[in-house]
């Protein structure tokens, strides 16, 4: 997209005005352009801050460094916090366009060039002009390696980019259990993930992007371990029906009669909503913005994203699936709406409620004593 001086591009007539523009087509106008370069900063006096550079430089340049030695000249910061400012010559008085600004942003190195590039269509005089986009492919001269470069530039800003720190912590948060995190927790998580740090260092390797410093930022904020924000009917998440599944064979205590006949639990989306690596897409089962058209979540603006795959055929599926379970074992007996569970059943089916010896995976938990529920 051009960023035009004018704030808007040539009309059809003014391509009719300009001598060296010409209409192609019902609505293209083809243009001649001139390319034209100048620096921005002629003295580190009208330079304040890295924040300035980034939103007026936009043309990057190579490690000084890497030029012969003598080249460029360290001229130190130049009374610019966190800039190191290089030149051919001249000092910071007296800044040139081949004058590199270095500095580290987010655990990265950057050098911007004290240029900016401008395309002017039909002559430099002319009112119609623009910033001369970056880029790293030649149009006229493309080249695999070039494609390379740009791909990569494309990914690294999406992962720089000011928005995915707290969109990474809002999508984190909700997967550890939270599905409406307050402003304050996203921005402390976002914040660790940013600094790369959390607890004064204790977490995290200190620079940008660490996983781990955002995890303990998740898992041992307040918002996370206070109990008293279970009394919040808004605070955590509904539970998914395939994680409900597997808690529920936890909790039983599952025992298998032999490694053939544990289930896979494939086949199950149509079921309960959900089936091992059946996810429809890499974005899971559900959407993690998904509010119920109508009920108190919707109303209060929150967001339910498991609610997404619950319906009434799913809920009595499950229901009735794991009532089966206790009563028969694993088995896809006596389930006239339910063929689930990824099991063969070669067995026969049992006559009583509570015979799961004909089960080839049953619950083998039994409470240690009975004399009262509270024990059980």
């Amino acid at each position: 997209m051009a960023h035009w001086t004018a704030g808007s591009k040539p009309s059809l007539s003014d391509c009719l005005a300009i001598s060296t523009c010409y209409i192609h087509g019902n609505d293209n106008c083809v243009c001649s352009a001139d390319i034209t370069e100048s620096q921005i900063f002629s003295s580190a006096e009208e330079v304040s801050s890295i924040d300035q550079l980034m939103s007026e430089l936009y043309a990057g340049a190579v490690d000084p460094a890497t030029f012969d030695a003598g080249t460029y000249t360290n001229l130190g910061d130049c009374d610019i916090p966190g800039v190191t400012v290089h030149s051919k010559a001249g000092g910071c008085l007296g800044l040139s366009h081949d004058t590199i600004f270095s500095f580290e942003l987010k655990s990265r190195p950057l050098f911007l060039k004290n240029v900016v590039s401008t395309v002017s269509i039909g002559s430099s005089s002319s009112s119609f002009s623009f910033r001369n986009p970056v880029h790293f492919i030649s149009l006229a001269d493309p080249e695999v390696r070039d494609m390379y470069h740009e791909t990569n530039f494309v990914l690294e800003s999406l992962f720089y980019h000011p928005t995915h720190p707290p969109f990474l912590a809002i999508r984190m948060i909700q997967r550890f259990g939270i599905s409406n995190p307050s402003p304050a927790f996203i921005e402390r998580v976002a914040t660790s993930y940013t600094l790369g740090s959390y607890d004064n260092g204790r977490f995290g390797s200190g620079k940008y992007g660490d996983l781990g410093a955002m995890t303990a930022a998740i898992l041992l904020d307040d918002e996370t371990r206070q109990v008293v924000l279970d009394a919040d009917p808004a605070h955590g998440h509904l539970r998914e029906p395939l994680v409900k599944l597997l808690s529920f064979f936890r909790s039983m205590e599952i025992g298998f009669a032999s490694p053939l006949h544990i289930p896979t639990l494939l086949g199950l989306e149509s079921d309960i909503g959900q089936g091992s690596f059946e996810s429809p897409s890499v974005f899971s089962f559900f959407l993690p913005e998904f509010a119920p058209n109508v009920g108190s979540v919707q109303s209060a603006g929150l967001v339910a994203p498991e609610s997404m795959v619950l319906s009434g055929h799913n809920i009595m599926n499950l229901l009735d699936s794991t009532f089966s379970i206790v009563k028969f074992g694993i088995t896809d007996c006596y389930k006239p709406s339910f063929e689930g569970w990824g099991v063969s059943q070669p067995f026969a089916c049992a006559d009583e409620e509570g015979d799961t010896s004909l089960s080839p995976a049953k619950p083998d938990y039994w409470p240690s004593s009975t004399t009262s529920v509270d024990h059980i």
